[in-house]
């Protein structure tokens, strides 16, 4: 336990703006609270009815008389009328609420962006900033977060998200939906709010202690006007899900008011107070008010991120004004017509069950109730005179339900997923005339973009949230180093420069639900394939590369080239703001040939240079660090350095990209040339030549006495070979003489010839 400091102590802590305030001062301002809860009053009371009953609606309770006189919600008992007799629950609005909790309560998908690529503070920052995001959602449990937003965009019309340091020094994100918050109806963007209020109950004692200096005065059930105690009524009904019993409640409970004001509103005070807020809080100012008792005042802008404020707002429909309808708002008449129909029919079905009657002196009525309907069971009927059992008992037809009825219950089943667009198609279920996988994909698409809206505003909340949480958890760790845990490994990295840089929150989409990132990654991995079939250098970029790791959805895949990419963007900033320096390892060989030239009359050259910033020859990656270098030189950014004059730092930038160009070659061996291929066509008799050929070739046991008796005898088969054609064309002259000598003889022979032309 810290013990209280002493008096001198005390005394010389530093005062803040609000302790030096005057009474006068401070009344005025609480003046400026009362007065802004009561603007809008009508307004504000069909906001927080329309919330009101659909919050119960969703905790089952669908049966509410309305008291206009106190414009709250009762049970059908209080109105003092008579009840029906049937006053069931037959819930659908929760089925349904239920459906869209379970979707839009997904892990949103957002990303953070530097403000300007080429600067390596605005990516460095960027990338430290997702890092903490994994930190952040461990310390605010944003899982349970994401599951009130999407509540509240079933139920309320708006949804605040409120992110900040806490008193005691911890993160906190707290959700705030209609009846939480108080803004101006008419304003359409939180940029037009003059002001906005957040309420929310605590226990006295609690109160008391957080503001110790005010425990005096803070009393329970002090809201200190009649709509604040209004809207605390429709709150604490929710809160203990009943119609009654809340007035012992009150007596133990107080209401904490956030309450955000702009500079604007300072006119609605007093000259002192007026002046006092403008000099102590010229951009605005958040006061807490707990009961009637006003307890801090901080400068504090009224906005999010980009003011450097703490608040988030989305709607999950389309309006011009704050009062507009949740997702479930048009499901409120088809669930209490529901319940009405379903009533009607057990009324029916208890009033249409059959009667049986029976003869008055054929059956004693007091021994009735006391016959036994058991198996074997044996009753005793006596008829009168003339009469048969049949003509004594007679039952009833039994009734039939209106089938009119029933249909008018089916189709409003229908009606509810229409209106709501909750489809079967949205949880993968299929219908009578279209079962296939495809088909049904279609369907599933085609009811999520029903969603789109909601979806869309569901991720620009969390960007915009992530976006102040990053940075103040960020301010709250300082200078130390962080390390934060993401897939089983440990990253460490320095949280202040995320407050160095410059860097946006950004969704996935701004429309389109099915849209996510897997659906970005297919498109990235479609866009690269494609264009890396024209060049195959281009997937292969650094950016691109950085691309492909921010979509791959794998915080710790580790892609050097995207690395290297991030490094030279830093070494590219450097090398901007020095000049190049001597080259020492040529100056010896420089100094030689400028003393000569000297000596000769001549103007010496400028000494050989070299950049700033080394290269490391050996683990550097030079192919991807060259290609940024060369990327910046012909980029947008390289022009506005020359515009500026910086000769000297781009030209340091220069000789950093040739050195790694230099490197890049020195590692890259020399192509293998292989020697000309020539085929010759030669006449060799040589015995010793051939035999020569032969071995060179892989031929064994080739000598030149076996190549030259190989000779002998294939001059031998010629010459036989030549003798045996030279006879055959001698014996065919021959024949042809014959034949030339006897005409007469050879024509009177007239058979036909019946031989094979190699037989002739």
């Amino acid at each position: 336990m810290t013990a209280a400091p002493l008096l001198d102590q005390q005394e010389m802590m530093p005062q803040t703006p609000f302790d030096m305030a005057s009474d006068t001062v401070r009344a005025g301002m609480l003046d400026l609270f009362r007065g802004v809860m009561k603007e809008d009053r009508s307004a504000r009371r069909s906001e927080v009815r329309t919330a009101w009953k659909q919050r119960a609606f969703r905790n089952g309770i669908q049966h509410l008389y309305y008291d206009p006189s106190s414009y709250a919600f009762y049970t059908p008992a209080a109105s003092g009328k008579k009840l029906p007799e049937f006053m069931g629950v037959f819930n659908i609005y929760t089925p349904h609420y239920r459906s869209f909790v379970s979707i839009l309560s997904a892990t949103p998908g957002i990303n953070f962006v530097p403000k300007d690529l080429q600067q390596s503070n605005d990516v460095t920052a960027a990338a430290y900033a997702e890092k903490m995001r994994a930190r952040v959602d461990q310390i605010v449990d944003m899982r349970d977060r994401q599951g009130e937003v999407a509540g509240y965009f079933c139920t309320d019309g708006r949804t605040i998200t409120w992110s900040r340091t806490d008193k005691d020094g911890n993160l906190r994100c707290t959700i705030h939906g209609v009846l939480e918050s108080k803004v101006p109806i008419y304003s359409r963007k939180i940029e037009r709010w003059s002001y906005c209020v957040l309420s929310e109950e605590f226990d006295i004692h609690e109160a008391r202690d957080a503001w110790g200096e005010y425990a005096d005065e803070i009393e329970p059930d002090a809201s200190g006007t009649a709509d604040a105690t209004y809207e605390r009524l429709a709150r604490l009904d929710i809160i203990s899900n009943k119609k009654h019993g809340i007035g012992e409640s009150l007596k133990s409970l107080t209401t904490e008011h956030t309450c955000w004001l702009r500079k604007s509103r300072y006119r609605k005070a007093k000259e002192e107070t007026r002046a006092y807020l403008q000099q102590q809080f010229p951009n605005g100012v958040r006061m807490t008010i707990v009961g009637d008792v006003l307890v801090e005042a901080i400068p504090e802008p009224l906005g999010g991120a980009d003011v450097g404020g703490k608040l988030a707002v989305a709607w999950p429909s389309p309006g011009q004004g704050q009062n507009r309808p949740s997702m479930l708002h048009d499901l409120l008449p088809v669930q209490e017509d529901f319940n009405d129909y379903k009533n009607e029919l057990r009324e029916q079905a208890k009033y249409l069950n059959s009667a049986t009657w029976v003869h008055g002196a054929a059956v004693d009525p007091d021994a009735i109730p006391e016959q036994s309907g058991e198996a074997g069971a044996v009753h005793v009927i006596n008829p009168p005179n003339g009469l048969t059992v049949d003509q004594c008992v007679t039952k009833e037809s039994a009734g039939q339900l209106s089938p009119d009825l029933i249909n008018a219950c089916e189709s409003l089943l229908q009606f509810g997923e229409f209106t709501t667009g909750d489809l079967p198609s949205l949880q993968g279920s299929g219908t009578p005339d279209q079962e296939t996988a495809s088909g049904q994909k279609l369907l599933q698409d085609q009811a999520k973009g029903q969603l789109s809206t909601a979806w869309g505003a569901y991720q620009r909340l969390f960007a915009n949230t992530y976006a102040i949480l990053v940075r103040e958890e960020a301010m709250l760790e300082g200078q130390g180093d962080v390390a934060v845990q993401s897939g089983g490994l440990h990253d460490s990295f320095n949280p202040a420069a995320i407050l160095e840089g410059n860097f946006g929150c950004y969704p996935d989409t701004d429309s389109a639900f099915p849209e996510t990132t897997a659906d970005k990654r297919a498109s990235l991995q479609m866009v690269l394939t494609q264009v890396g079939q024209a060049d195959p250098s281009i997937p292969l970029h650094p950016d691109n590369l950085k691309l492909v790791k921010q979509y791959s959805g794998l915080k710790d895949l580790i892609i050097p080239g995207a690395e290297a990419r991030d490094k030279q963007l830093r070494e590219i900033e450097q090398l901007l703001n020095e000049p190049p320096i001597p080259d020492q390892s040529q100056m010896v060989q420089y100094e030689q040939g400028a003393q000569q030239m000297m000596a000769q009359g001549q103007q010496p050259p400028l000494p050989p240079m070299t950049c700033s910033v080394p290269i490391d020859v050996d683990w550097d990656f030079h192919k991807a660090e060259m290609d940024k270098v060369q990327e910046w030189l012909n980029s947008d950014a390289c022009s506005e350095q020359q515009r500026k004059g910086n000769v000297l730092g781009i030209q340091n930038v220069k000789l950093h990209g040739a050195a790694h160009r230099q490197a890049l070659q020195a590692q890259t061996p020399p192509p293998h040339i292989e020697p000309p291929k020539v085929s010759m066509t030669m006449a060799v008799t040589d015995p010793s030549t051939i035999a020569q050929f032969a071995q060179a070739a892989g031929a064994t046991a080739t000598t030149p006495d076996g190549i030259a008796t190989s000779q002998v005898m294939d001059d031998r088969k010629t010459a036989a070979e030549t003798q045996h054609v030279a006879a055959q064309a001698q014996h065919q002259s021959v024949l042809a003489a014959k034949e030339a000598v006897s005409p007469a003889k050879v024509t009177q022979i007239q058979i036909p010839d019946q031989t094979a032309p190699e037989e002739k």
